[in-house]
């Protein structure tokens, strides 16, 4: 299957002007309740696991220049027999519950954007939807993240295997051998680069399957995502690559706007993070959009709110893919 890709993502900014409520909203109010709820279980198991925090503590000390290095050393010794042990349980307990509030919040967006581009108007509570769904929002990405461990520690090996022999003849034959190793290097982190982006965008349509059809088993709504990848990995990857200017551009604003603020006391650091946050609070609804209409095309649900006058998409099944 061919398509318009930019025609496409136009097609996506005009469900995001459409939507009632607006979408920047919506996404607006994903960022606050998502990023309040990290902070509440970071605090939370703060609390329930204080020799983690001591530690923090005593070092945050040492580093301000308020803490004798000697003294909290030794209180460190006295830490260290149950500290670790500790720290272990408290990084587990922090990981699951980052990993169940971080799935459960990510699919309420994209339910609300697979909404957004089919013109529903979703309500704001759209963001709320996997918490009544949660055991098989939360086994469909739990079957992601171990094929990604799996995917990413079969790379770790292959890249373990490669450089291995070229770190010994950089090492074997001098100059040559580095100006080789050195190639080899690059080639292995662009080889490296394209097997992130794979990985990343291999699973990326899995909460679009939950969503669509609640009927749908976890295993089985992973298996349908990975069908339409395989079948469609180059369009997949190059959509996920055309956002990359915005990536970008962020990062100018970060780095110009950083530099900035240390010549205006903060001033202008402080403009460049408002200027960011507008720009995700954008990004949010139509990246995710991007790849909710993508996927309802793949389903033969391929249209957008409405029609627009720039050829695109339209209630009687317009498209612009082209089969």
């Amino acid at each position: 299957m061919q398509y318009n890709r930019s025609q496409m993502k136009e097609g996506v900014k005009v469900a995001m002007k459409a939507a009632n409520p607006p979408a920047w909203q919506v996404a607006l109010l994903f960022v606050l309740v998502s990023g309040v709820g990290a902070w509440l279980i970071e605090r939370i198991l703060g609390v329930a696991f204080p020799g983690s925090q001591l530690a923090d503590a005593l070092a945050m000390g040492v580093l301000s220049g308020k803490g004798d290095p000697d003294a909290v050393f030794q209180q460190l010794l006295g830490l260290m027999p149950n500290l670790g042990g500790v720290m272990f349980v408290s990084s587990l307990v922090m990981a699951a519950a980052s990993f169940v509030w971080n799935n459960l919040m990510g699919f309420g967006l994209s339910a609300y954007v697979l909404g957004m581009v089919r013109g529903e108007n979703p309500p704001f509570k759209t963001l709320f939807v996997g918490f009544y769904q949660a055991k098989r929002v939360l086994l469909a990405n739990l079957w992601v993240l171990a094929y990604t461990l799996g995917w990413s520690l079969a790379g770790g090996v292959v890249y373990f295997v490669v450089m291995m022999p070229v770190a010994f003849l950089a090492g074997l034959l001098g100059i040559v051998g580095q100006l080789l190793g050195g190639l080899v290097v690059l080639a292995v982190t662009v080889v490296g680069a394209l097997f992130l982006l794979w990985l990343n965008t291999r699973y990326r349509l899995v909460n679009f399957v939950l969503a669509n059809d609640p009927a749908c088993a976890p295993k089985e709504a992973v298996n349908q995502a990975k069908v339409i990848f395989e079948g469609n990995m180059a369009d997949m990857m190059v959509l996920s690559l055309s956002f990359v200017g915005w990536y970008l551009l962020q990062g100018v604003i970060a780095a110009v706007f950083g530099a900035l603020g240390l010549i205006t006391m903060g001033l202008l650091a402080v403009v460049g993070q408002l200027i960011l946050a507008a720009l995700h609070i954008y990004l949010l609804p139509y990246v995710e959009g991007s790849f909710a209409a993508y996927y309802l095309a793949q389903m033969g649900d391929g249209y957008l709110h409405g029609s627009f006058t720039q050829g695109g998409w339209d209630n009687q099944g317009g498209s612009p893919f082209t089969l």
